[in-house]
Order: structure tokens, then C-alpha cells, then sequence
């Protein structure tokens, strides 16, 4: 997730690590977290909690967005990464 908050901080020019990780919690972090809930997807990831599925998504938009050459945006990336057939031990 560190990788994320800097992401966000580069891109809001933010150079306080704290503030950048606050702004970040509040504007990306709780509304993915509300997403991934009522797409129901941390059924899909037995025992893991909320943080660990969003650890998930963000290497999954990572990898897309690496194969497709190009940023997704956070509704691509919650779209595709609900799309993507899951596992047994897709947490762990």
C-alpha cells in the first residue's frame, strides 16, 4: 500500500508522507474498501480482511495496466479485478 500513497502524493503533489497517507485513507482507501464490499468480492478471499483484498486489486491494476500499456482507472480495475476467476487460495 506504500507504494499506493506515494502514487497518490505524486500525483496531488502532496510532499507530507502523513498528510499524503490521510488524504489517501480518506478519498481512495475507504471508498475502494466500499466498493469491494458491495461487489461482495472478500468472499472470494476466505479469512483475509478488507486490506489484504485491496492489496489484491491494487496488483491487479497494476498487472492490467501493465499488459494493456496504459493507467486504469479504479472502476476499470474494480470491474476486471471482479471479472478475474478466483482460486482457492487466491489470499494467501
Amino acid at each position: 500500500m506504500r507504494e499506493a500513497i506515494e502514487d497518490f502524493a505524486a500525483r496531488h503533489a502532496i510532499p507530507d508522507p502523513r498528510e499524503a497517507a490521510e488524504l489517501w485513507y480518506a478519498r481512495e482507501y475507504r471508498p475502494l474498501i466500499g466498493h469491494l464490499r458491495s461487489l461482495r468480492l472478500h468472499r472470494s478471499f476466505p479469512g483475509a480482511r478488507s486490506a489484504d483484498v485491496l492489496v489484491q486489486l491494487l496488483d491487479h491494476r497494476r498487472a492490467e495496466a501493465a499488459r494493456q500499456g496504459r493507467e486504469l482507472s479504479w472502476d476499470e480495475a474494480l470491474r476486471s479485478f471482479a471479472a478475474t476467476p478466483r482460486t482457492a487460495n487466491a489470499a494467501g
